[in-house]
């Protein structure tokens, strides 16, 4: 199992905006942020490529609300926007970009976990591959 860490706020895959030509482009803070993230994965990238089936973990911390009380220190399951559908959308169209994955088809199983971070943490994304088999 291969583990990554992205240490950028997570970010759902939005939709794709269209010009009056009828140009389909994505927004300039989308490709703004896979470009800062992308960084992050390659750096920790080892060169191998996943191309048969994979298991992959994604768990999305986001920043902690203002408004929650020091009294509670851990993290707390975060039950709004963005749809965790559209964060690993987001995380794995990065990861085939970068190549750690030949193309997300090949993912067979997935679980994606959205927090709000503990006190004293950053928002991050952390990531877990392995193959099936293993």
């Amino acid at each position: 199992m291969r583990k990554y860490w992205i240490g950028e706020e997570p970010m759902a895959c939005p939709r794709p905006r269209v010009t009056k030509a009828g140009r389909a482009y994505m927004p300039k803070k989308y490709t703004d942020w896979k470009k800062l993230a992308g960084i992050y994965l390659f750096e920790q990238w080892q060169g191998e490529v996943y191309s048969s089936a994979v298991s992959v973990r994604i768990i999305a911390v986001f920043n902690r609300l203002k408004r929650t009380p020091k009294k509670r220190p851990e993290r707390v399951w975060k039950q709004s926007k963005p749809d965790a559908d559209n964060i690993a959308k987001s995380v794995l169209d990065l990861m085939v970009d970068v190549g750690i994955l030949e193309d997300d088809n090949i993912v067979a199983r997935l679980v994606v976990e959205k927090h709000y971070a503990g006190l004293g943490e950053d928002a991050h994304i952390a990531i877990e591959v392995a193959n099936v088999e293993e």
